[in-house]
């Protein structure tokens, strides 16, 4: 599953919104997810590189967060439970 720029950019937007909705600070998500320094920037940003299931898990993690805080996650366009399957078959592992 490959984004073109556009959905990059997009994408980015939606998990930079929903980050802030959940009102997360970096640690928290390094602490919870695993994830190395600097990884939730290059995530948050969609870098080049970035590993595609790590999307999809925070993507998945800022989305339950917004909601156990009591607000709306901002809908994903290009990361849609419909893609989701669609992902799983591409990268051979759940995301």
């Amino acid at each position: 599953m490959s984004l073109n720029p556009a959905q990059c950019r997009r994408t980015s937007d939606e998990l930079h919104d929903n980050y802030g909705r959940a009102g997360l600070t970096p640690a928290m998500v390094h602490g919870e997810l695993g994830l190395a320094p600097g990884e939730l920037e290059r995530v948050l940003d969609m870098h080049p590189g970035v590993e595609p299931v790590t999307v999809w898990k925070l993507r998945d993690y800022l989305e339950s967060k917004v909601l156990e805080s009591g607000g709306t996650p901002r809908p994903y366009s290009s990361l849609t439970e419909g893609m989701r399957s669609a992902a799983n078959r591409w990268f051979g592992t759940d995301s």
